[in-house]
Parts: structure tokens; sequence; C-alpha cells
């Protein structure tokens, strides 16, 4: 009655830890496939899923590890049970076997204790036996749950590494552009030092053809400027209409029908169209007589113009010297005893001798 008791007891025990254990596992079950409805979005959620499975797998093996560890000790026990039965029985074989009513009564409670040590050491490697075979089934059910939760990770895993060696492709395809284009800037910098080289090349020529070009100007100024020197050498001597305005402004009104006589020399036309001027100059306010030719006299011949008086006061000499200073006619004053053979029926004598030379003119 007492060993049926003890069975069912132990009976009921391990109906409620297993009942326990059933309970547990439905719920973490359902706790994990709440958690993967949840967490199908992202590949963060299903990494924290994963976690999470994981540790309530090994939760639930600690558990089923403690009720092994519990059965396991309990067949330990059975067996100390056993080795005391039997070492009842040998003391009462051995020490009591004259005694027979003591050696009956130890007989028989060694042998329950060894039949108890017996049962409880067979239950018990039994349900060492049945929870090693439900945790080798749990393992391996939750390593088929968690290779076929790892199955979409490793193919997100094996897509990114081929978009990782795609990436690696793309970068090896910039590090070659990249590389071309340095090799295409090594050659622009190059053609741009080329450039430069020949920029300077040009600018030199440039300074150079400027510095000739300035020689030429200046060459070409001075041809010029010598050309006007030698047409205002060889041209002939002129008074302009406003020389001739100039002149006859600067005579005074009382020298208005006032003498004088116009001369040049026959063999000089320069001379005698000047004089022409001259005359021509004076005649609208002066009683101009002239003019013509003289023959050369003797000696040497002076140049320019020249105003001969008979004396050094004679009235108006001084007056016309200075109407012909206005319209550019240097004449200077001499007196007529020291010309050579030249005279005067009215006292002044205006001389057109030939041009002067460039460096006597004025």
């Amino acid at each position: 009655m007492g060993s049926g008791g003890t069975i069912g007891t132990g009976g009921v025990v391990r109906s409620v830890l297993l009942n326990l254990t059933s309970r547990i596992t439905n719920r973490a079950s359902r706790a994990a496939a709440q958690i993967v409805t949840l967490t199908r979005t992202s590949a963060f959620w299903r990494s924290t899923y994963l976690i999470v499975l994981l540790l309530i797998w090994f939760w639930l093996a600690s558990k089923f590890w403690m009720l092994l560890y519990f059965w396991k000790h309990s067949g330990e026990a059975g067996t100390l049970i056993v080795i005391l039965g039997v070492t009842g029985e040998l003391v009462a074989d051995l020490w009591y076997e004259e005694r027979k009513k003591t050696h009956r009564a130890i007989s028989g409670l060694s042998t329950l204790i060894l039949i108890l040590g017996l049962v409880i050491e067979l239950y018990s490697n039994g349900r060492v036996s049945a929870l090693s075979d439900e945790i080798t089934a749990g393992l391996e059910s939750q390593l088929s749950h968690t290779l076929t939760a790892l199955g979409p990770a490793m193919e997100r895993a094996s897509e990114a590494n081929a978009t990782a060696e795609a990436a690696k492709a793309s970068v090896k395809g910039y590090d070659k552009q990249i590389a071309e284009a340095k090799e295409r800037a090594a050659i622009a910098e190059r053609r741009a030092g080329d450039a430069n080289a020949l920029a300077s090349t040009n600018e030199r020529e440039s300074a150079s053809l400027k510095r000739q070009a300035a020689i030429l100007i200046k060459q070409a100024e001075d041809e010029r400027m010598a050309r006007v020197q030698l047409e205002k050498e060889v041209a002939w001597r002129h008074i302009s209409p406003k020389e001739a305005e100039a002149i006859r402004s600067a005579i005074p009104a009382h020298l208005t029908g006032f003498k004088i006589e116009v001369r040049h020399l026959l063999s000089d036309p320069e001379a005698a169209r000047y004089a022409s001027e001259i005359a021509d100059a004076l005649r609208p306010i002066l009683d101009v007589d002239g003019s013509f030719g003289e023959l050369e006299p003797w000696g040497k011949i002076p140049q320019g113009v020249g105003l001969y008086v008979r004396s050094m006061d004679i009235p108006g000499a001084v007056e016309i010297q200075r109407a012909l200073k206005a319209g550019g006619v240097d004449a200077p004053g001499a007196l007529l005893s020291q010309a050579a053979h030249l005279e005067s029926k009215s006292g002044i004598l205006i001389f057109v001798w030939p041009k002067p030379a460039p460096a006597e003119q004025k």
C-alpha cells in the first residue's frame, strides 16, 4: 500500500511537471509565433526574433536540464537505497541469524528498502531516458525551426554578398575611370605646360615684333620728318593770304600811298615769285614800284630778304619792317651805301635774295 502510494505520488508529480512544461512550451511557441508575425517587416526585427527564440530555447533547455538533473540524482538515491537494503540483509544474515524474530524483521525491512531502491532507480532511469529523448527531440525541432528561420537570412546574406561583389566590381570600374581621368588630367597638364611655353615664346616673339615695329615706325617717322624737312628746304617761299592780311593790318594808316621799291635777282625764279607776293601784300596800302629783277651784283650774294634805306632816319622804314615781321618775313635793315650796286629812287628798297640754307633759316 505504501509502495503504491509512493508510485501514485510520483505519477502526480510527474504529471504536474509535464503539464507545466507543456504549458511553458505552448506559451513560448505562441509568443514565438507572435514575434515572427511582428518581425517579418524588417531584417533587424528578424534578427531580434532569432535572438529571442534562442533565449526561449535556452530557458526551456534549462528547465529540461533541471528535470533531468532531478531524476538523475533520484536514480543515484535509488542506488544508495538498494545498497542500504543489501547491507541490511547482510547484517541480518551475519549477526542476527540465531535471533529468528529479529532476523526476520531486519531481513524483511532490508528487502522492502531494496525493492524501494530498485523501483526508484528503475523509474529514475526511465525518466532520465524519456527526458533525454524529449530534450533531443526538442533540440532537433528547435534546430529545424532555427534553420528554417535562418534560411531567408542566409538568402539575404547571399544577396548582400552578391551586392557587395557587384559594388566591389563597380568600385574597381570607378577606380579605373579615376585612373583614366588622372591620366587625362596629366596629359592636359602637359598640354597646358606646352601651351604656356608656346605662349611664352609667342609673347617673346610678339615683344620682339613690337620692338621691331616701334623701330620701323620711328624710322618711318624719321623718314617722314626728313621728307617734310626736305620738302620744306626745296619748297619755295610763300606768303599765305593770312600772312598777307597780317602785313596789311600792321601798316600804319599814315603810310598810305607811301612809295617803296621791291626787287629780286633776275636769275632766281623762286626769289622773283616771293618778291611778287611781298609786293602784292604791301601794294593795296603802299605805292610799290616793282617787282623786277636785278643782275647779280659783284661780290658775295646775301640770302633772305633785306630792307635797304638811304639813311637810318628815313620815315616809314621801321613801320614797314615791323609789318613784314608780322607776316613772317624777317627783313634785316641796312644802308643802300653798304649794298653792292643797289639803288632806290624812293629811298626804301626791299630786296629778295636767294632762299637761305636750312641752317640759316629762321
